[in-house]
């Protein structure tokens, strides 16, 4: 671990043709080792390092950033929100996210408070000018989980999970909502889940019906870490380290 120091690595020198995916593993690099100060900006770039090449990357604040435009992603890299400045992620409106049909939300999360003082969104296509909502997927006061669509996107329908994850305050879990808009029994059904690894999922609770319904293709951003309006409202504290909508 103290046989290769900043001084002898100079930028550029290692490429991704010289190291193996997994030839770097736990123990081989002390946390810690290596900081933003010892790596030059821009001497690791996306083609020089493989993912899962090194398997233990410390979520260390020191290894971040590294120069203007160039970031490397460790083993925890997360979007840190503190639920107050308007800091989230968010993709403009295209035809892929014109979601009308079935729709599946995951999201890989650790809040800082699962039963928040007010509600705080994970994933949202949801504008309220110009009656632009189509989905938020959202953590409730009481830490159950709901999603809320519209169908002309002028209001909304929610169902809410039956029963509230069992999880510590800032520890991470998977969560994920299905809608099932046309269960082939004239109605819908709506499921949550949970999950330690994003792979095995547990439904969280019971399914909620109702009526066969749809989902209104809006011109909405597609954002994380705020539950609607371009981050305004329901902004989340926390991490968020992965988010998909399918």
């Amino acid at each position: 671990a103290d046989t290769i120091t900043a001084a002898n690595i100079a930028a550029n020198a290692i490429t991704s043709s010289e190291i193996a995916a997994g030839a770097i593993t736990t123990g081989k690099i002390a946390a810690g080792a290596v900081t933003a100060n010892e790596i030059a900006a821009g001497s690791i770039t996306a083609g020089k390092l493989l993912i899962g090449s090194v398997d233990n990357l410390v979520d260390d604040p020191n290894f971040t950033t590294l120069g203007t435009a160039n970031t490397v992603w460790g083993y925890n890299s997360a979007l840190v929100l503190n639920g107050t400045s308007p800091g989230r992620a968010a993709t403009p409106d295209t035809g892929v996210l014109d979601i009308t049909g079935d729709i599946d939300i995951r999201a890989h999360v650790a809040m800082d408070d699962w039963t928040p003082a007010s509600p705080q969104g994970l994933v949202n296509k949801y504008l309220t000018t110009g009656n632009q909502r189509s989905f938020r997927f959202t953590v409730a006061t009481n830490g159950t989980l709901s999603l809320t669509w519209s169908t002309a996107g002028a209001s909304g329908i929610t169902a809410a999970s039956t029963a509230a994850p069992t999880i510590t305050d800032g520890a991470a879990l998977w969560v994920r909502v299905t809608l099932d808009v046309d269960n082939g029994a004239s109605g819908r059904d709506v499921k949550f889940y949970t999950s330690l690894d994003g792979v095995t999922w547990t439904q969280l609770g019971t399914t909620v019906t109702g009526a066969v319904t749809s989902i209104f293709s809006s011109t909405a951003a597609l954002g994380v870490g705020y539950g609607y309006d371009d981050g305004t409202q329901e902004r989340l504290a926390g991490k968020v380290y992965s988010a998909q909508v399918r």
